[in-house]
């Protein structure tokens, strides 16, 4: 098969074409140096020949500067992936759609569904619902959805609070905001699963099992440095000013795949800790 991902240089893209590779796939990576829309509206038939799947990990994220600069939220995350399923459908190739959590407005008491109504509330959830509405307008195209991904490539929630940690700082962490750390490896597991299977659902969720507060994740952080979790506060979402609001309980129900089933994220996270920190690998963790 060849695969092209969009947003290679991301944390996610970069593990589905290191994970493609490793399965000695096709796979053409485009990102912010080699792609431009121009092209793509140009001729996007020559751009994908013999493509069988697009899987589009680019998006705008910064959640609260969203709401200032909406327009290039929109840009990123609705009308690329309206552009990029009208590539799939001309050369027939599948398209996959990385979504969110922020979809949804977050005041649930149960883990939300697949087929779950969405009604964001900021602008990055509402520019990113607009990209997934798009994407289920094309045939054979498909929405996973992730939450709180963290990875050994790029800056994530785990990283930040390493640095901090590790500086003896005092830190101060939300603990009313719910929903699944997920490891990017192991989505791009999914991911890739996913394209290879015939479509059975148009949206996913691609999230490890169990749920935590950014607070909790914080505190298993601090047990991957030896750092005494004393170090962390748990305060309300209230006490925050942020520029956007978030969902507060926004956990998403893993997605069932053949032969692929999703970790715990603790389970996951402990794994995962000493490539995402860079740590020495304790001897009694087993290894991916």
């Amino acid at each position: 098969m060849k695969w092209v991902i969009v947003g290679a240089r991301g944390m996610l893209g970069t593990e589905l074409v290191h994970l493609l590779g490793k399965q000695d796939e096709s796979v053409m990576s485009l990102h912010r140096g080699n792609f431009s829309m121009t092209s793509l509206v140009e001729n996007p038939a020559l751009m994908f020949a013999n493509v069988d799947v697009i899987i589009n990990a680019a998006a705008y994220t910064n959640v609260d500067k969203a709401e200032s600069e909406p327009e290039e939220a929109y840009f990123t995350n609705a009308t690329l992936p309206k552009m990029l399923g009208i590539a799939a459908q001309q050369v027939n190739a599948r398209f996959i759609q990385i979504s969110t959590d922020y979809v949804f407005r977050g005041d649930s008491s149960l883990p939300y569904l697949p087929e779950d109504t969405p009604d964001p509330i900021s602008v990055y959830g509402r520019s990113k619902r607009e990209g997934e509405e798009a994407t289920l307008g094309f045939d054979n195209s498909q929405v996973i959805r992730t939450a709180w991904l963290y990875g050994r490539f790029g800056s994530c929630f785990p990283k930040t609070i390493a640095t901090k940690l590790r500086a003896s700082e005092k830190l101060k962490i939300v603990g009313d905001q719910i929903g699944s750390p997920t490891h990017a490896k192991d989505l791009a597991a999914f991911i890739v699963q996913a394209g290879n299977s015939v479509v059975k659902q148009r949206i996913l969720h691609g999230v490890s099992l169990g749920s935590a507060s950014w607070y909790e994740f914080g505190v298993e952080i601090a047990k991957s440095l030896r750092v005494s979790p004393s170090s962390i506060s748990e305060i309300s979402s209230d006490s925050l000013s942020t520029g956007a609001k978030r969902p507060r309980y926004s956990l998403l129900k893993p997605s069932s795949l053949e032969n692929f089933a999703f970790a715990h994220w603790k389970s996951a996270w402990r794994q995962s800790s000493h490539d995402v920190l860079g740590l020495m690998p304790e001897k009694n963790y087993p290894l991916h």
